[in-house]
């Protein structure tokens, strides 16, 4: 990143549509400070990861390294991942308070795989960490990516906050409208133009089809 703005992105796509290997192949592979909430343990086996499995070592491990690079996949306890989110959302939120007061450079990017079940559209409001990543984390150099098979299943407060989205292959019928709804663009004609593994690039109001190599 070259501005001091925090970056929203979303991949949504069916399960083995391809959208886990792009981001993955290219986007977490770039990344020097980044940390993965991993449900699926998609990102753990990744160059440099270091895989965390309890809240307590998260936030002991994070406050050894924040002020460097660092490479860290949570896997959250079944059932706990909208909780978990929210306060994992938190330690970053304040982990980041010296980049709000120019102190320094140093930005993060949070990777939330299974957003539909962590951040669903009727989240509890004390599971709000999240949400407020999503409205006030760009000032604290906080990018994230959201990943999700079920795109009308993710709140809003989420999909209305994002720059750009990458759009593969969906299942149901609503999630392809909720594409449709925010980019303004009938995604599943499209794609079914397109070879497998494709996908519709949507930035700065421009659609791009992509294609896999």
């Amino acid at each position: 990143m070259t501005d001091r703005s925090g970056k929203r992105a979303a991949i949504f796509g069916k399960s083995g549509s391809g959208k886990t290997h792009f981001a993955k192949k290219n986007i977490v592979t770039g990344l020097d400070r980044v940390l993965a909430f991993d449900p699926e343990e998609e990102f753990a086996d990744m160059p440099g990861f270091i895989t965390v499995t309890s809240l307590q070592k998260l936030a002991a491990h994070a406050l050894d390294c924040w002020e460097g690079n660092f490479r860290i996949a949570y896997v959250p306890n079944p059932g706990r991942e909208e909780q978990e989110l929210s306060e994992i959302s938190r330690l970053v939120e304040r982990y980041q308070e010296p980049f709000k007061a120019g102190q320094t450079n140093d930005m993060v990017t949070m990777v939330v795989d299974e957003l539909n079940l962590s951040f669903p559209l009727n989240f509890r409001p004390n599971n709000d960490g999240f949400a407020r990543i999503c409205s006030r984390g760009r000032k604290r150099g906080i990018n994230v990516i959201g990943i999700s098979q079920r795109p009308a299943e993710v709140a809003t407060r989420f999909r209305g906050n994002l720059d750009r989205i990458a759009v593969f292959e969906l299942s149901l019928p609503n999630d392809w409208k909720a594409v449709a709804d925010y980019v303004g663009i009938d995604a599943r004609e499209r794609l079914a133009e397109m070879p497998q593994f494709s996908h519709l690039r949507w930035e700065n109001g421009e659609v791009t089809p992509v294609r896999p190599t």
